[in-house]
């Protein structure tokens, strides 16, 4: 707002000099104090431009909008020509939202005064408003053309290269973004939101270090700057300094106590260090003061699942869904959720999504023949496999019985052909002679087949087949028992059989390590600690886990702590027809959640899983410890979240019985 300009006006000498004292207050910032003497002078005469529009700026910067406007729109309709009132009357509609107003307005401000640099500026933060950043831009250079030490328009230029940045537009506009940051604050060292806003700049880049240093200025200038703490505790947080973080946001959180942001960062804070209560207190916090925060509903989502109130997590999954219907992650795990719970029909429709979420690690077939749809006319049907060897083996019944449906029906695809991995070509051959498999090692020929399905989206097929569901007595695949549907090499299994075990011995293999990017640390077991538990008389250790770990083995061997027998040239990771044909010699199979525990429950083989406190979907939610898949397997699941001790404990309790 401009308090400036003045325009003699023809009263008595009284009042003109009361309305210089009124002017000398306002500028002052004395705004109580000069409005009495504006309406004072209005009073004796109601048309005197400098205090009606001098008066309307003082109701402007009160945040009485509406009456700054009828007084200002009086001023310019008094004296149209005054390029002042003409910008102060777009400040008006700008904090109106009245945008187009505003343009004409600044407009004809520059018209008036084409030296006017901060009638540009104003312009230039509408048109950001509006979406045009390019005209922004040019605003903002006229504005500091005019006046090259203008700090708030290298600062608002600034801003607007970081969104001609993130555009993908604009070469080199990150690094004029920081240039200006810098020529602001150098000319403005106070200028605590240029700091802010340079900060914000290098933190989105990843510029982490730089941009700590940059956002400790901000609130050092300002240590009233809450959303300076908030973000200062992201950089933090991503740095990996939790104590520092935490004070950052709780300072935040200090100065503004209904600052949904901090809040939920906080929450998320306490999330990466799983102490979910307090991160759920924080995201209800968080909802409260923000109550369309859709990242709060799907974070406090997640928490209440860990924390294993699934009835919260499916109602904030949900709820998410219902504030940002292709929010594609709340999709993605309310189906995980749902799938955990055996709500199967469900389920397996909200699992249609997971292609599109960053959390789904399974990679879409490149082709260019359509997805096969229930009624299309198709003469062969390529199903792929689209995540691991455990997925694939988990997912085979469903290719059976979908094979064996559709046979039967007129519409349905004359012929399935099934692409996997071609380390399970022969023991799924072997298993399911009448399915013809393709390696996925091998280049897809197009030629081969007319339509395709992800073999994960099969129980919807099937369901839409009217042949799939949960209903009474089912597990899931339609079927109310579910028997081994592989068979390993019998011969070679009698020969693995012979080379480990001597007669009376128990034959157990074992595995302890999953390989999954994002959950396999927690599904892990200490290996000392596992054979420690297995470390029984009469017992024969084999081992079943793929990777390099010869050494660790032979190193806890030296050691005392158990010794743990291998096939000489099979590599498990690579032969799983071999890796098969061996877990078929054991006599128990114990393993966390792998792929070898999904081979040991295909093939029907007496197996304990080792399932952690937040267990994948496969496993269920209950106390049973029963598979819904494998009749073949035993669950022995965390009771406290990352504690093994009383699970290993169980293991060496039936591992007793058994051998007794």
């Amino acid at each position: 707002m401009q308090v400036g300009n003045r325009r003699e006006i023809q009263v008595n000498g009284a009042l003109q000099e009361k309305l210089g004292h009124a002017v000398r207050l306002h500028s002052q910032n004395e705004l109580e104090l000069a409005k009495p003497l504006y309406l004072e002078i209005l009073r004796v005469q109601p048309n005197a431009f400098e205090a009606l529009h001098y008066l309307g700026v003082i109701h402007y910067q009160q945040g009485k909008f509406e009456e700054a406007l009828r007084l200002i729109e009086s001023a310019v309709h008094l004296f149209p020509s005054h390029s002042v009132s003409q910008c102060n009357l777009g400040n008006v509609y700008q904090a109106l939202s009245r945008f187009e107003n505003a343009i004409h307005a600044y407009t004809r401000s520059v018209e008036l005064n084409p030296q006017f640099s901060d009638a540009y500026f104003n312009m230039g933060v509408v048109l950001n408003a509006l979406g045009s950043v390019e005209g922004a831009l040019v605003c903002y250079n006229h504005a500091l053309l005019l006046n090259p030490n203008y700090a708030a328009a290298y600062n608002n230029r600034g801003l607007t290269l970081i969104e001609l940045h993130k555009a993908g537009v604009g070469e080199h506009a990150f690094e004029l973004a920081c240039m200006d940051y810098l020529r602001a604050t150098q000319l403005n060292p106070s200028y605590a939101q240029a700091f802010f806003n340079w900060g914000s700049a290098l933190h989105n880049n990843k510029e982490l270090n730089q941009a700590l240093d940059i956002y400790n200025i901000a609130v050092g200038l300002d240590p009233h700057f809450a959303i300076a703490f908030n973000n200062r505790g992201n950089v933090l947080q991503e740095l990996g300094q939790f104590d520092t973080a935490l004070e950052s946001f709780t300072k935040a959180l200090q100065l503004s106590p209904t600052l949904g942001a901090a809040f939920y960062n906080r929450g998320s804070l306490y999330q990466d260090h799983e102490m979910f209560e307090l991160a759920k207190s924080d995201y209800d916090a968080a909802i409260s003061n923000n109550p369309a925060m859709v990242e709060a509903f799907f974070n406090r989502g997640f928490v209440n699942e860990q924390l294993k109130r699934f009835d919260e997590a499916r109602a904030d999954f949900e709820r998410a869904i219902e504030l940002n219907p292709e929010y594609v992650n709340a999709h993605f795990n309310l189906s995980l959720l749902l799938l955990k719970l055996q709500h199967f029909d469900a389920g397996w429709e909200q699992y249609e999504w997971r292609w599109q979420s960053d959390d789904f690690l399974g990679k879409y077939l490149q082709t260019s023949k359509p997805l096969w749809q229930r009624g299309s006319c198709t003469n062969t049907l390529l199903v792929w496999d689209e995540q691991g060897v455990g997925d694939s083996v988990f997912f085979l019944p469903w290719l059976i019985r979908f094979v064996k449906e559709i046979g039967s029906q007129s519409s349905g695809p004359r012929q399935v052909i099934c692409r996997v991995d071609e380390r399970l070509i022969s023991l799924f051959k072997r298993s399911v002679p009448d399915i013809k498999f393709l390696a996925r090692q091998i280049e897809l020929n197009e030629e081969l087949f007319d339509a395709h399905l992800p073999m994960a989206s099969l129980p919807l097929a099937l369901m839409q087949l009217q042949l799939g569901g949960a209903g009474p007595g089912c597990n899931g695949f339609g079927l109310s028992t579910l028997k081994p549907y592989l068979f390993a090499d019998k011969s070679q299994a009698t020969q693995f059989r012979a080379s480990l075990a001597k007669t009376g011995e128990l034959l157990i293999g074992v595995s302890w390590r999953s390989k999954n990017s994002k959950t396999g640390a927690l599904r892990s077991v200490d290996l000392a600690a596992l054979l420690q538990a297995l470390n029984l008389p009469r017992v024969c250790l084999v081992n079943l886990q793929y990777g390099e770990v010869q050494s660790e083995l032979e190193a806890l061997s030296e050691r005392g702590v158990a010794h743990v027998s291998q096939i000489p040239g099979l590599d498990v990771m690579q032969d799983l027809d071999g890796l098969a044909s061996l877990i078929s010699a054991c006599d128990l199979v114990v393993s966390v959640d792998n792929s070898t525990v999904h081979l040991s429950g295909a093939l029907g083989v007496q197996s304990l899983v080792l399932v952690p406190f937040a267990a994948d979907w496969r496993w269920g939610e209950d106390s049973n410890s029963t598979s819904v898949w494998y009749n073949s397997l035993t669950l022995l699941r965390q009771q406290t979240r990352n504690d093994w001790g009383s699970v290993l404990n169980r293991v060496t309790e039936m591992l007793n019985q058994l051998s007794q």
